[in-house]
C-alpha cells in the first residue's frame, strides 16, 4: 500500500515463511533469514532477531515493519526515526478476516485461539504509551489506503476505544517525510 510512497515492505511472517520453505528473497540478507526460520511461529521475536530486522530495515530511509514490535523489550531498539502504529479493528471483523485468511494460506488459526504473540501487543502498546498511533483497520480497501496517506503525511488519527489490536507495526520516517511530532517507530 506504501509502495508507491517509497516505502519497502518487510513481514516478519511472510518473511519466517519463506525461509521456512528454503525461499530466500535476494534483498534479504541470509543471517536475518535464517535468524527469521528458527524463530517460534506465534511468539514474539527474540531481542536479537528484531535488532537484526530493525538494523536491516534502517539502510533504507523509509520502510514499514510488519510485525514489530512483537515485545515491549524490543522499544529500545527504536529511536525517534520509528513510528510506532497500532492497528485495530472489530472483533468480529479481525475474527472473519483470520477465517478467511486460514482458508485460503497455510497458515494455522483457531477460533479462540490466541497465540503468546497476541498476548503481548496489549502489553507492548501500554509500554510505548504516547509513540503509538492507532489505526483502525475495519474499512474497505480504497478507505484504508486513504487513511494510510493521511497517517503517513502526519495527520493523527484516532479510534474508538471499543476496537481490539490486531498487530503493531513501525514505520521508519525518512527525512524528507513529514511527521507529526516525535513518535518513534
Amino acid at each position: 500500500m506504501l509502495a508507491d510512497d517509497g516505502y519497502w515492505h518487510i513481514s516478519i511472517g511472510a518473511l519466517r515463511r519463506l525461509a521456512q520453505k528454503g525461499m530466500l528473497p535476494s534483498d534479504i540478507p541470509v543471517r536475518v533469514l535464517v535468524m527469521l526460520r528458527d524463530a517460534d511461529a506465534g511468539r514474539p521475536l527474540p531481542d536479537s532477531v528484531a535488532a537484526a530486522v530493525i538494523a536491516l530495515a534502517q539502510t533504507r530511509p523509509r520502510v514499514v515493519l510488519d510485525g514489530l514490535p512483537s515485545s515491549a523489550s524490543h522499544l529500545p531498539l527504536l529511536d525517534a526515526s520509528w513510528r510506532i502504529i497500532s492497528v485495530s479493528a472489530p472483533e468480529l471483523v479481525r475474527l472473519e478476516r483470520l477465517k478467511a485468511r486460514a482458508g485460503r494460506s497455510a497458515r494455522a488459526w483457531a477460533p479462540g485461539g490466541v497465540s503468546a504473540r497476541d498476548l503481548q501487543l496489549a502489553s507492548v502498546v501500554d509500554c510505548a504509551g504516547a509513540r503509538v498511533e492507532p489505526f483502525e483497520n475495519s474499512a474497505d480497501i480504497d478507505a484504508c489506503r486513504a487513511r494510510v496517506k493521511r497517517l503517513v503525511s502526519g495527520v493523527p488519527i484516532e479510534d474508538p476505544p471499543e476496537y481490539r489490536v490486531e498487530s503493531v507495526s513501525i514505520m521508519r520516517v525518512g527525512p524528507d517525510m513529514v511527521a507529526s511530532g516525535d513518535h518513534g517507530g
